[in-house]
This record gives C-alpha cells, sequence and structure tokens, in this order.
C-alpha cells in the first residue's frame, strides 16, 4: 500500500538512476536489505522475456530481483514508503491465497536454488547486454553502493 505522497515520481527518478529501485515496506526486518516489491526499467523485462525467472511460482522471486540489482544498480528509498501489508505481522488474514503460496516454498526454494546455479549469472549477461544497447549502464551509479538512497 503506497503511503507517501509522490510515491510514483520518486521510483522514476530513482530508475534514471539505477536499473531497479524499491521502496521502504515497513516489513520488520534490516530496511533496505530486501526488495520484496521491486520496480524495474522495461528493458529489463524485454531482455529476459519476464519480471521473474518463470521456473518460480510464487516464492524467491525477490531473491532474484536484489542479485540482478546487486549486479547492474539498485537504488533503496527509505524515505518512500509502500507498506507491505503481509499475514505474519498482522496486516492481513492467512487466507486462502497465502496458504496457497506458503505451499510453494519448498518447490521455489529448490527451484531457486537450480536457477542460481543454471541461469542466474546468464540472465545478468542478458540484462546487462539490454542496458549497454540502451546505452544506459555507462552512466550508473556505481551497481552496490550501500548508502540509503543507492543499493
Amino acid at each position: 500500500m503506497p503511503r507517501t505522497v509522490g510515491w510514483d515520481a520518486q521510483i522514476l527518478d530513482a530508475l534514471q538512476k539505477t536499473p531497479f529501485a524499491f521502496g521502504n515496506d515497513l516489513y520488520p526486518r534490516e530496511q533496505g536489505e530486501h526488495p520484496c516489491h521491486i520496480f524495474c526499467r522495461s528493458e529489463i523485462i524485454k531482455a529476459l522475456g519476464y519480471l521473474g525467472p518463470p521456473c518460480l511460482r510464487h516464492m524467491f522471486v525477490d531473491n532474484c530481483w536484489l542479485e540482478w540489482g546487486k549486479a547492474v544498480g539498485i537504488t533503496y528509498l527509505p524515505e518512500v514508503i509502500i507498506e507491505h501489508l503481509h499475514f505474519t505481522v498482522g496486516k492481513a488474514a492467512y487466507d486462502e491465497t497465502y496458504q496457497k503460496s506458503v505451499a510453494l516454498w519448498d518447490s521455489d526454494q529448490a527451484a531457486y536454488s537450480a536457477y542460481v546455479h543454471d541461469r542466474l549469472a546468464a540472465d545478468i549477461e542478458r540484462i546487462k547486454a539490454a542496458l549497454e544497447e540502451a546505452g544506459e549502464l555507462s552512466h550508473l551509479r556505481h551497481p552496490y553502493a550501500l548508502n540509503s538512497s543507492s543499493l
């Protein structure tokens, strides 16, 4: 749930600097470590043909986004609140939809491990090639600088 006025403009501004961006989801963990909800440039989706690896049915897609972002640039915007209304913190009911997604944990974890082993490096290279072709990679910030605005 977006809570920050102008969140969309701030995300778009961040995407001018790095190919990936995400806001503060208020989930109780170290903020800025994990992009549960991501925004990315269209070149990435065009290059890969997907926003998340098709082998993943629900879980671990955010892990892919983090790895892709670490490789080519990702911006964390701590002041942009896009609240994650998740059942584990009492912000949503543990309903049938959550039950079905939680049931995918083991199979998606195995699929993610296989993806990391077999496809992650190739996907990162495809992303880099697409950004270079678009003239975007050369002027981006350092791909993984740890500070409050750019991971």
